[in-house]
This record gives structure tokens, sequence and C-alpha cells, in this order.
């Protein structure tokens, strides 16, 4: 299917708040729930102001969307030559194997 407007305005915009709040680690939101969740609330706002209102996506936008926010993540981090064996790392190529699978992505 071919991504809707939303989906690609969404993948453009959907981090523009962290120009403000900064990249938080995604070890860091795992560990501290609380916390992340209030600067996700600190990080919206900021990206409404920037970038305009995100859009409601369906589930399936979601998924594609947060795909390719872990993606984009690990290909960065495989980039600048950070250690694809520590935790985080490998966790985030599960999910990203897990949404692959999901979206029904490199079917054999």
């Amino acid at each position: 299917h071919d991504p809707s407007v939303d989906l690609l305005r969404a993948a453009l915009t959907h981090d523009a708040g962290e120009m403000d709040v900064g990249d938080i680690p995604s070890g860091m939101k795992r560990d501290m729930p609380d916390v992340a969740e209030r600067l996700a609330r600190v990080e919206a706002v900021s990206r409404d102001t920037i970038a305009g209102t995100c859009p409601d996506l369906s589930e399936s936008g979601q998924t594609w969307l947060r795909w390719a926010d872990r993606l984009d993540a690990y290909l960065f981090a495989q980039h600048m030559g950070m250690d694809m064996t520590a935790t985080e790392w490998r966790l985030a190529h599960e999910e990203i194997a897990r949404l692959e699978a999901m979206l029904g992505l490199f079917d054999e």
C-alpha cells in the first residue's frame, strides 16, 4: 500500500520536538517510564509548535512510523560505529524484525 499523506507528514515531523527536548535514549525511556511520559508531553507541545499538530494515524500507520523510526535510529547507530551488540541495539533489532513481521515485509 502507498503511504498516506498523514503518514508521510508524521514521518517528517514526529521528531521535531527533539530540537527543544533532546533525543532521549530508549533505554532511559524503558527504565524510567514516568519521566519518559512527562518528556513525551513536553516534546509533543514543542513538536506541534514547530511543525504543526501531528496527524492522527491509524494503527497500521503508527506501526509503519515506529518501524521507520527504529530502523532509522538503528542504521544511524551502525553508521556511527556504535556497539551493535549492546542491549539497546539488540532489542532495537528484535523490535525492527517484529514490526517487519507485523507489516508483512520481506515475506519469503
